[in-house]
């Protein structure tokens, strides 16, 4: 075992971190060195001797023996003999039995702690609230007994360990002196003989397990004052539609109201409330049924004696559980595309944080809007676009379309232009697949443009024709402009034909072939008779004339 000095130790701290160099004052204590900073000359020196030792479960690797026969609390990973990285940040952490005090003397001693900060505490054996802090918390040692001390560290919110500067560790020889009782309680033992102001749980037990207006270990009342120190309140969405309120308080409390304001109104009271002691953590969850902000606000957070520490702290929390509503612009769905790359647009009604799609069924591949599909083989296809929101919930959206880079072909032979009857002109061509768009010009007498056209399929063979219904002779030549399928794919090459419209004879201009009465000529016999009749109607004007005079 390790005597101390009696003198001060400074405590260097951080937030993962503690350093203790405990050392021991005494008021007429026998101490190593024989150092006295205290006294008041009422007991021999001689009769009492303190010593402070590591404990020996696994919490005494935080408890050092320096070089000076000190003891030295190393909290952090420069302690060699740690497993661990120290103390935790933003916690309220325990640890149970790290040295020990023992009285080798041969009379009882008094003996307790102070410290100037409210972040560290000293408790006996495994409990936190029984400290040994300040001359009310006190204990007796009889000779030959030794006391387990632990360490109560807080690093939450605003708590700042490293303002601890120093603390003392002091013993006096005698019993604990009994605190006076008055009128309104019993004596600091039962009421209040571990607690030196009734506030803080670590300091006493006199507000909590005695008469509120008893008196504590100092024989100075009992009741409390000072309201509860909350902090870190907060809303969170754990799962599903469900929202959860948690908050620390530097005391337990006995009455608690959150207000839970949003698609649904509820109120959450203390019994809602999960309380972790060794942290000051209240936990509640809501078990909800709608998405939406809900906003959660302290209305009350009281301890025993009433004094209440909301302040009307708030926060707000967003339940989403809908997956977004995905849409594919681009392919469009039932659309055919000549290219084997095909545009991917798409969009979405809330903002994305992670995309992917799908052709036909394969592995999902991630992308950012907007992209291309690339090396589309020909014929049908789907692509599923998936979108993750913020809050993991994902929607999607499918479209079928085609891939069609084959241009139709029109056999060269098959592009015939005929005069079926009178005047008109009849165009006709095959093709190896459906035509969308087809352009034809007539040349010649008159001047027109074929766009109408009847289709017959057989055996995967289409048939186009149409008819021109023309008004004039001559010779006109039909031309081939444009064979297009579903996409664009054109099988047009200016595959062309002539034909001659002729309604007026062929015998070169006399109106055609001259008919034939009984073996004559119908000229000849004109040639004859046309001269008599004329012969005779001469003599009948000149008789008519003499006649009349």
């Amino acid at each position: 075992m390790a005597r101390t000095d009696a003198t001060v130790g400074s405590l260097p701290v951080t937030r993962t971190s503690l350093l203790v160099a405990a050392l021991v004052a005494s008021t007429a204590l026998l101490v190593s060195t024989g150092a006295v900073p205290f006294s008041d000359g009422t007991d021999e020196i001689s009769e009492v001797d303190i010593e402070m030792s590591p404990a020996d479960g696994p919490n005494g690797k935080y408890a050092v023996i320096t070089e000076n026969g000190e003891i030295a609390l190393l909290l952090s990973d420069d302690n060699p003999d740690l497993d661990g990285s120290g103390i935790a940040e933003d916690s309220r952490t325990p640890i149970h039995r790290v040295f020990t005090i023992t009285n080798n003397g041969t009379e009882p001693a008094r003996v307790w702690i102070e410290d100037d900060a409210d972040d560290v505490r000293f408790y006996r054996n495994d409990d936190p609230g029984d400290g040994l802090e300040g001359p009310g918390n006190e204990l007796e040692l009889g000779p030959d007994e030794t006391v387990q001390i632990g360490l109560l560290v807080d690093t939450r919110g605003d708590h700042d360990v490293a303002d601890v500067s120093q603390f003392t560790v002091h013993a006096e020889q005698g019993t604990p002196t009994p605190t006076p009782e008055d009128d309104d309680g019993t004596d600091g033992e039962s009421d209040g003989s571990d607690g030196t102001d009734g506030v803080d749980e670590n300091d006493g037990t006199d507000g909590e397990s005695g008469d509120s207006d008893g008196t504590d270990g100092n024989g100075s009342t009992g009741e409390e004052t000072t309201p509860p120190s909350v902090s870190r309140f907060d809303a969170a969405n754990p799962a599903d539609q469900n929202v959860s309120v948690r908050f620390d308080s530097d005391e337990e409390l006995s009455s608690i109201n959150v207000t839970l304001r949003g698609p649904e109104n509820v109120t959450l009271t203390e019994a809602d409330f999960a309380y972790d002691a060794a942290n000051g953590t209240y936990t509640a969850t809501h078990d909800g049924s709608s998405d939406g902000t809900y906003t959660a606000t302290l209305q009350a957070a009281a301890d025993a004696a009433g004094n209440d520490g909301a302040a009307g702290q708030s926060d707000q929390v967003t339940v989403d559980t809908t997956g977004p509503a995905v849409t594919v612009i681009e392919p469009t769905n039932g659309a055919d595309y000549n290219d084997s790359d095909v545009a991917l647009t798409v969009s979405a009604d809330e903002p994305i944080s992670n995309w992917s799609y799908s052709v036909d069924g394969a592995a999902s591949q991630s992308f950012s809007p907007n992209a291309t599909l690339t090396g589309l083989s020909e014929g049908r296809h789907s692509v599923t676009v998936y979108a993750e929101d913020d809050a993991g919930n994902v929607g999607s959206d499918t479209v079928e379309f085609a891939v069609d880079t084959t241009t139709p072909t029109i056999p060269d032979d098959s592009f015939t232009a005929t005069n079926p009857a009178g005047q008109n002109v009849a165009v006709t061509f095959n093709s190896t697949e459906r035509l969308w768009r087809v352009n034809v010009t007539l040349r010649g007498p008159e001047n027109v443009t074929l766009t109408d056209f009847r289709t017959e399929s057989v055996n995967g063979t289409y048939t186009y024709a149409a008819t021109y219904d023309g008004s004039s002779d001559g010779t006109y030549t039909a031309t081939l402009h444009t064979a297009a399928d579903a996409v664009g794919n054109d099988g047009a090459l200016g595959q062309n034909d002539t034909v001659e419209v002729d309604t007026a004879g062929d015998d070169g201009g006399d109106g055609g072939d001259v008919a034939e009465i009984g073996g004559f000529e119908v000229t000849t016999l004109l040639g004859v008779f046309l001269p008599l009749a004329l012969l005779l109607f001469l003599l009948a004007m000149y008789r008519r004339r003499n006649d009349e005079e």
